[in-house]
């Protein structure tokens, strides 16, 4: 069985890591693809309100990533991205529906 302490270690170098994946996402959107990259991408997926969730999108991965790499407001970090990363997969389905 793994010690509390070991425990905590992992988890920290697990929200780490992930906090670095999703800075590099958000690094991404911002300065390479930029807001209409971003906006078209959601509009080619089918997304509704590209420009609402392209901006949505941007500051959840790259200011969540950097609150995640710090260790600040991770429990709130978590249930934002869960919120977007569960309607991502669903929402273009249901408004395809819907049309």
């Amino acid at each position: 069985m793994i010690s509390g302490k070991m425990q905590a270690w992992g988890l920290t170098v697990l929200r780490v890591v992930v906090g670095i994946v999703f800075l590099m996402h958000g690094y991404q959107k911002f300065f390479k693809f930029g807001f209409r990259g971003v906006a078209g991408m959601l509009t080619h997926l089918g997304i509704p309100l590209p420009a609402f969730f392209a901006i949505v999108l941007m500051l959840v991965e790259f200011v969540g990533g950097i609150l995640l790499i710090t260790g600040l407001a991770t429990r709130a970090e978590q249930s934002r991205w869960s919120g977007i990363d569960s309607h991502a997969g669903v929402l273009p389905l249901r408004w395809q529906s819907l049309r």
